[in-house]
């Protein structure tokens, strides 16, 4: 009988559910020949049969929970809640808008932090000068900042004409100075109450020269950078927020470096919003096909904002080599749901290896108009949502459509994006 091996894989996730058993491996007898199976079947052994079956995918079923949201046996990344706004009208210090920051760190952010962040659009030309006295001043106020290493800041980044630069931090809110004075970095602990205004006010190039030295201010100098930073450090902690408004930089030529630093002209001129983003929550689901739990993965947005969340797994026989013409299957039960609003996208990428690289091949689960068949890219289409359908995809042959061959199978993949307001499941 002619040898053959088979890789059938099995993979469901998030909006891919299904349970099942990981059988043990079976030693080897000396007569038989090896089919590797991922997949329900149960192992087994049978010198008439000449083939064992193992399941090269663990935890298949999603029945065992592992850290942060995470199943076992795999490892991913989902944003946490990040929110930036320059025409907030909750709390203002003086007019009808500020600029508001929140940050906050959910439990798949894998032990990560979360971070706000809004900088100010500074002129390339001319350059703020520094060395003539830079002061910078503006309202604050910290609505919420845990005791747990989280800190609201603002960052002042000056270079000189050979490209080097040196930032002073200055943290509004925070139990302990998050960095210590580096070669490049100087840092200043204010600390203000939480739920109150302030106002800051602080000589910036005395500042530099404190930490750097008198010398270090050489008329080379200029400001390049100016944000405002906040940063959520603990899991499941309350958010971190701060209000800020009626920001002036003045370097002793001009004081109008910073365009709408007031926020009166309600949109985002003069400032840069550098990321928003809405939790994405990985539970056990027992809505399942097989077994008695399922992966689900779902997240709701807010406008201007953005979700996604990765979830991978390598694979126990990576050195299976994939020839044909013996396929390779990749099966898997799935499901969806997302409003009409929501411009979501979820694949599977499958990554192969060899001796001199990588190659991979993404299936797109839906049909939406924003997508289409690409380079190493395939739809499968969908039925009706919350409707369970199931998939099974020869992976020798779309390697072969995608002119990969002499490779191995190394990692499966799944991954969620969502970059509409709306939800999506």
């Amino acid at each position: 009988m002619q040898s053959r091996r088979v890789l059938v894989f099995l993979f469901v996730a998030a909006l891919v559910l299904a349970s099942f058993r990981i059988p043990c491996t079976v030693p080897l007898h000396p007569r038989c020949e090896v089919e590797y199976v991922l997949d329900a079947t149960p192992a087994d052994y049978s010198p008439t049969q000449g083939h064992i079956r193992i399941n090269g995918i663990r935890n298949s079923g999603f029945e065992e929970a592992g850290t942060y949201g995470i199943p076992a046996d795999f490892w991913g990344y989902t944003n946490g809640y990040v929110y930036t706004s320059t025409n907030y009208t909750e709390n203002v210090a003086q007019g009808s808008f500020a600029a508001c920051m929140e940050a906050q760190t959910v439990p798949l952010c894998g032990g990560g932090s979360e971070i706000s962040l809004i900088s100010a659009d500074l002129p390339d030309s001319p350059l703020i000068e520094f060395s003539t006295g830079v002061i910078l001043s503006f309202s604050w106020y910290v609505s919420s900042c845990p005791d747990d290493g989280s800190f609201a800041s603002v960052m002042v980044s000056i270079e000189n004409d050979l490209e080097e630069v040196k930032r002073i931090w200055y943290f509004l809110s925070s139990a302990s100075t998050p960095d210590s004075n580096r070669s490049s970095d100087a840092s200043f602990l204010i600390h203000g109450e939480l739920g109150t205004w302030h106002q800051f006010e602080r000589n910036v190039t005395s500042d530099y020269c404190c930490v750097f030295g008198n010398g270090s201010v050489d008329g080379t100098q200029h400001v390049s950078y100016l944000c405002f930073w906040v940063e959520s450090t603990e899991i499941d902690a309350p958010l971190t927020g701060m209000v800020y408004d009626n920001v002036v930089l003045d370097n002793g030529v001009s004081d109008d470096w910073i365009t709408n630093g007031d926020f009166e002209m309600n949109d985002y001129s003069g400032w840069i919003c550098h990321v928003r983003e809405t939790p994405v929550y990985v539970t056990q689901s027992d809505d399942c096909t097989l077994g008695n739990h399922s992966l689900n993965i779902t997240s709701g947005l807010t406008d201007l904002s953005s979700a996604n969340c990765h979830l991978s797994q390598g694979l126990l026989h990576e050195r299976a080599l994939l020839t044909g013409p013996d396929p390779a299957i990749l099966r898997f039960d799935w499901k969806y749901s997302f409003t009409e609003s929501a411009r979501e996208r979820t694949w599977l990428k499958v990554i192969f290896r060899n001796h001199t690289g990588s190659y991979s091949i993404h299936f797109l689960l839906g049909n939406s108009s924003h997508i289409s068949n690409e380079e190493n890219q395939f739809i499968l289409e969908r039925e009706s949502p919350d409707t369970w359908q199931h998939s099974e995809l020869d992976l020798v042959h779309y390697a072969a459509l995608c002119n990969i061959s002499d490779v191995w199978i190394s990692e499966v993949e799944f991954y969620l994006l969502v970059l509409h307001h709306g939800a999506a499941s």
